[in-house]
């Protein structure tokens, strides 16, 4: 992988996409996954977990 100096002395990758994108469980915080991004980011969804599920089932208006 090719990295590239910049001007302040931040190593950055080169021109191949990092896994700097990640999934967090909007209820419990775990992480879910990863995306290739070019720079950080964190977004949310909903983990496999039933706790969490069902959390989201109630904000969604479909509570059991």
């Amino acid at each position: 992988m090719t990295q590239l100096a910049h001007h302040d002395g931040v190593i950055a990758a080169g021109t191949t996409p990092n896994d700097l994108g990640i999934v967090l469980c909007k209820y419990c915080l775990d992480m879910i996954g990863t995306l290739p991004t070019n720079g950080f980011k964190k977004l949310y969804g909903v983990c496999d977990s039933e706790k969490c599920q069902c959390e989201n089932r109630k904000e969604n208006g479909h509570g059991r």
